[in-house]
C-alpha cells in the first residue's frame, strides 16, 4: 500500500496521423484463412468479427439462412496479375469490426461515425464470412447477420466508434479487450484480423511493434489492405489490443496489371494502430451497466484513511482514471470512470488540452475482469 499525493498531466491531443487507411503486405504476406492458424484466432476469425456488406449482396430469400450472392472476385476488381493472392475470392465486403459487447461493434471512425452512417445504411454487418477447410464460403444463419441501430461514441481525431446493432448478437462470446497504459513494447508479436480488400476474413500473425506512442497509438508490421480498417489487433492471449487506422498504399502496377506492395520489414515502419483506451474509457462513460464496464464487486478498493474514512472514486475524473499512473505505476480498472468530464472521456477532441490532477491517498485493487488494465 502507498500513500501520497500525485500530480496527472493528461494529455488529449489527436494523433499526428492522417485518416486515410490503405495498407501493404511487409517483408512475407503473412494473411491465412482460420482453418490454418491457432484454434484461439481462428475462434476470433470465425465468430467475433464482422463486416460491412450492402444489402443488395445478400438474399434473404430463406431469412434463417441468408447468402452472400455477390460475384465480382478481388482480382476482377483491382485488375489485379496472375497469382495474385486471394485473386479468386469474392470481396463484397467495406470495413471490418470486432464484437466487444452483447450488441456491441469496435471500429474505426472513418467507417462509420454518425448516425446517419448507421441508421440510414444500407448495409448489414455479417459475422461468420470466412472460407472453411473445403475451400468454399461457409454457410450463414439467421444470427450471423447485423444491422447498425446507433453509434454510441466516436471520435474522429482518435478514428473509433463504437456501433449498437438492431439486437443482441446470439451464439458468439465478445472478445476480452486490454488496455496497456504503458504501450506495448517494441518487439512485441500482434496479430491483425479482418477483411482486407473486403474478402473472407483473413488472419496475420506475422506482424510486431515498432513503435509506440503510450495509450495512443501505435505501429506494427501487419499485413492489411483497405477494408481493414477497423479491424482487431491482438496480443498473444488472444486480446484486443488494437484498432487498425492507417497504412500504406496496397497495390503497384506491373505493367497492365497490379501486384501487392511489398516493404522491407524493419526499422519503425508500419500500420498504424490505435489503442482501445479512448474508447473504452468513452463507451464505458456511455454504457456503464455494460458487462465490459463493471464488476460484481468493486474493481478496485480504496482502503480507509487514518480517520476511518475513505476517498470518494468520484473524486478522480475520467481523466485522471484513464491516466492511471497513480503513485507512478498503480491502474484503476476504467470501469470506475464517473460519467464523462475529463478529457479522456470525451467523445470529441477539438483540440490540444492538458489538464493537471491532483488525488491522494488511494490504494487501488485492481481485479481482472473482462476490461482489463495491463501492467507492462
Amino acid at each position: 500500500m502507498r500513500w501520497g499525493l500525485v500530480l496527472l498531466v493528461v494529455a488529449c491531443a489527436p494523433s499526428p496521423v492522417d485518416r486515410a487507411v490503405s495498407a501493404v503486405v511487409f517483408g512475407t504476406d503473412d494473411r491465412r484463412e482460420p482453418h490454418e492458424v491457432a484454434p484461439a484466432f481462428a475462434s476470433i476469425a470465425r465468430e467475433q468479427v464482422a463486416t460491412r456488406i450492402v444489402d443488395w449482396a445478400i438474399d434473404f430469400a430463406d431469412p434463417s439462412a441468408p447468402r452472400i450472392v455477390y460475384e465480382r472476385t478481388l482480382g476482377e476488381s483491382l485488375d489485379l496479375c496472375e497469382g495474385e493472392p486471394f485473386a479468386d475470392q469474392i470481396a463484397p465486403g467495406s470495413c471490418s469490426a470486432t464484437l466487444i459487447d452483447e450488441r456491441h461493434l469496435l471500429t474505426a471512425a472513418h467507417c462509420v461515425s454518425t448516425a446517419a452512417d448507421c441508421e440510414a445504411s444500407s448495409h448489414h454487418w455479417v459475422f461468420g464470412f470466412h472460407v472453411d477447410a473445403s475451400g468454399l464460403l461457409a454457410p450463414l444463419g439467421a444470427d450471423d447477420v447485423y444491422r447498425c441501430a446507433r453509434v454510441v461514441v466516436s471520435d474522429a481525431r482518435e478514428d473509433y466508434s463504437v456501433l449498437e446493432l438492431d439486437r443482441e448478437v446470439r451464439g458468439r462470446e465478445p472478445v476480452d479487450v486490454a488496455l496497456h497504459e504503458s504501450g506495448l513494447a517494441v518487439g512485441t508479436p500482434v496479430t491483425l484480423i479482418g477483411f482486407p480488400d473486403g474478402v473472407p476474413v483473413k488472419v496475420d500473425s506475422g506482424g510486431r511493434v515498432t513503435f509506440s506512442a503510450p495509450g495512443r497509438y501505435f505501429r506494427a508490421t501487419s499485413d492489411a489492405f483497405d477494408s481493414s480498417s477497423g479491424s482487431g489487433v491482438f496480443d498473444g492471449e488472444g486480446r484486443l489490443v488494437g484498432i487498425l487506422q492507417r497504412g500504406y498504399p496496397d497495390y503497384v502496377a506491373r505493367g497492365a496489371c497490379n501486384v501487392v506492395n511489398v516493404l522491407a520489414d524493419e526499422g519503425d515502419i508500419g500500420e498504424t494502430i490505435g489503442y482501445p483506451n479512448a474508447a473504452m474509457v468513452a463507451y464505458c462513460a456511455a454504457r456503464p451497466e455494460s458487462r465490459l464496464c463493471r464488476c460484481d464487486g468493486p474493481c478496485w478498493q480504496p482502503e480507509p484513511d487514518v480517520d476511518g474514512g475513505s476517498l470518494d472514486a468520484s473524486a478522480l475524473d475520467a481523466a485522471a482514471l484513464d491516466a492511471a499512473v497513480l503513485d507512478g505505476s498503480a491502474l484503476v480498472d476504467a470501469s470506475d470512470a464517473p460519467a464523462a468530464s475529463g478529457c479522456a472521456a470525451s467523445t470529441g477532441h477539438s483540440e490540444w488540452a492538458w489538464m493537471l490532477l491532483a488525488a491522494g491517498l488511494v490504494r487501488r485493487r485492481l481485479v481482472r475482469r473482462r476490461l482489463v488494465r495491463q501492467r507492462d
